[in-house]
C-alpha cells in the first residue's frame, strides 16, 4: 500500500455489484498477486497463483508468500464468496459432516469461523513481514455484494447492500479490516410519469463510510466517496499524510503533538 506515516500496509475489503471494477481496482495496487482469480480476471495482466482446489490450497498460498522469496507487495484474495464454500467443505470433511447445516444447533457456521480467524491471522503475518528482513505486504479481500433486508430496530425495515457471506463470517472480516469499500455505479433517480427511475452515466465510485443502504468502513479518514481508481485512493491517502505533517509543523505544544500522532496511528 502507501508507505510512510500510514504505518504498515492496510487491510482492505472491497465489495460491490457485478462487473463494477473491483478486480481492476485491486490490480492497480503495487506488486499485486491474486489468490483465487475467479472468472473475470482473464482480461487483466496480473500475477496469480494456480487456481486453488480447496481451502488448503488457499492457506498454502499464504504460507508460500510468508516463507518464500518474492517481490510481491500486495496479496489479493478473489473472492471471499468463492472461498467460503471451500471453508465449509474443509471443516465438514474434517469433522465427518455431510454439509455445513448438519452440525447440531447450527454450530457449523460458528465452527467455520475458526478457519476464517486463522486465515486473517496469516494475512496479518504477511503485513508484519513476509520473511525476516523482507518487505511487508498489503492485503485486499474482494467480495460480492447482495441486497439484504435490514431489520431496523428504530423504524421500518429497509434493503441494503451487504457482503455476500454468511453474516458470522462477514462480521469478523469487517471488524478486522481497516477499510471496507463499497463499489458501485454512480446512480441518480428522477421521476417520470409519476414513477421513480434510476439512471447512471457509467461513472464508477467507491464509498468509504457506512450508510443505511450499504456496508462500508473507514479507519483512514478517507473522503466519503472517491472515483473507483487505485490512483485516486493513493492520492487521497497521500493528501492525508501531507495534512498530518503540515499540522504537526504548526503545533508547538509537545503534549498536543503527541496526541495528534497517537490519533493518526
Amino acid at each position: 500500500m502507501v508507505n510512510g506515516k500510514l504505518k504498515r500496509p492496510g487491510r482492505m475489503v472491497a465489495h460491490g455489484v457485478e462487473g463494477v471494477g473491483k478486480r481492476t481496482l485491486a490490480s492497480g495496487s503495487p506488486g499485486a498477486v491474486f489468490i483465487g482469480a475467479e472468472d473475470g480476471t482473464s482480461q487483466l495482466d496480473i500475477h496469480r497463483f494456480p487456481e486453488p482446489r480447496g481451502w488448503g490450497d488457499i492457506m498454502g498460498a499464504l504460507d508460500a508468500l510468508k516463507n518464500e522469496e518474492h517481490d510481491y507487495r500486495t496479496v489479493v484474495v478473489d473472492t471471499l464468496y468463492w472461498a467460503e464454500p471451500m471453508v465449509w467443505k474443509f471443516v465438514c470433511e474434517r469433522d465427518g459432516k455431510s454439509d455445513i447445516g448438519s452440525y447440531d444447533w447450527g454450530r457449523g457456521y460458528a465452527t467455520a469461523l475458526d478457519q476464517w480467524r486463522l486465515f486473517l491471522s496469516k494475512l496479518d503475518t504477511l503485513r508484519v513481514s513476509k520473511k525476516d528482513g523482507g518487505k511487508e505486504m498489503g492485503v485486499i479481500l474482494l467480495a460480492h455484494s447482495h441486497i439484504k433486508r435490514f431489520e431496523n430496530p428504530e423504524g421500518p425495515d429497509y434493503d441494503r447492500y451487504e457482503l455476500k457471506l454468511h453474516h458470522k463470517a462477514a462480521g469478523i472480516i469487517k471488524e478486522w479490516a481497516d477499510c471496507v469499500l463499497f463499489c458501485n455505479y454512480e446512480t441518480y433517480t428522477h421521476e417520470q410519469n409519476g414513477k421513480t427511475k434510476g439512471v447512471d452515466d457509467g461513472s464508477r465510485v467507491m464509498y468509504t463510510e457506512r450508510r443505511a443502504t450499504f456496508d462500508a468502513k473507514n479507519r483512514e479518514n478517507l473522503p466519503p466517496k472517491l472515483p473507483l481508481s487505485w490512483d485516486e485512493l493513493v492520492t487521497a491517502q497521500l493528501n492525508l499524510v501531507q495534512q498530518y505533517e503540515s499540522l504537526l509543523k504548526e503545533v508547538k505544544d509537545e503534549k498536543l503533538k503527541a496526541k495528534i500522532e497517537e490519533g493518526f496511528k
